[in-house]
């Protein structure tokens, strides 16, 4: 139908990295824009990940979350060094979670099976975004059901919860979904006098997220 283009082979070996690896940009690494990206989108998809597993604990935190957050950084610099992309956790991991994934032993599994697809990239290349999108609409939607645990019946803390999937859908970006819902937040408190409820540690914070905002 014209969607996709069958290789001539399916097997391939990797390409070489050598052009790409270790030629690092240490000054350009230091803005802060990319830390603010790379640091919310791991905490939304983190905590929605853990949400639809079930890991939450009563107040909506997620026990341990030091763990994946140090995972995070690790392969974040080392991806990096190594020229790729930023490896870092992403919402296909809900795909997992939903099929019954709990455990470390899902991602070692997944982990070993890319290995194998490094041999194997004109075969993954086949696969079309109108098939791969589709999964990440569902995976979207079920996220979404985690807005049933707001609770309360103030609009100040309601509208900033629905701030954030809104935002973060039509930016594509699940960084810019939770900094507009935190900024969101406090001018909603500051602007109905309860500028006491905002954690001192939100102003400085807040300073940071206007600035990545003007950068995006």
């Amino acid at each position: 139908m014209g969607i996709t283009v069958i290789p001539d082979s399916f097997l391939t070996m990797p390409p070489s990295i050598g052009e790409v690896a270790f030629k690092l940009d240490i000054a350009g690494a230091m803005n802060f824009a990319f830390f603010v990206s790379d640091f919310f989108g791991t905490l939304g998809t983190v905590m929605g990940v853990g949400s639809r597993a079930g890991m939450l604990d009563d107040e909506g935190n997620l026990p341990g979350i030091k763990k994946p957050f140090m995972v995070d950084s690790v392969s974040t610099v080392a991806g990096t060094m190594l020229g790729t992309t930023t490896v870092s956790v992403f919402l296909e991991s809900a795909a997992g979670v939903e099929e019954g994934g709990r455990t470390g032993l899902m991602p070692v599994v997944t982990g070993l099976l890319f290995l194998v697809l490094l041999f194997m990239t004109p075969f993954a290349m086949m696969v079309p975004g109108a098939a791969s999108s589709a999964i990440l609409i569902y995976l979207g939607g079920s996220m979404m059901m985690s807005l049933r645990t707001i609770e309360g019946d103030d609009l100040v803390d309601i509208f900033p919860a629905a701030i954030m999937p809104l935002t973060a859908a039509f930016t594509m970006n699940i960084a810019n979904g939770v900094s507009a819902g935190i900024l969101f937040w406090m001018i909603l408190k500051i602007g109905t006098g309860k500028i006491k409820e905002i954690p001192v540690a939100l102003y400085p914070l807040s300073v940071f997220l206007v600035y990545y905002f003007v950068v995006v």
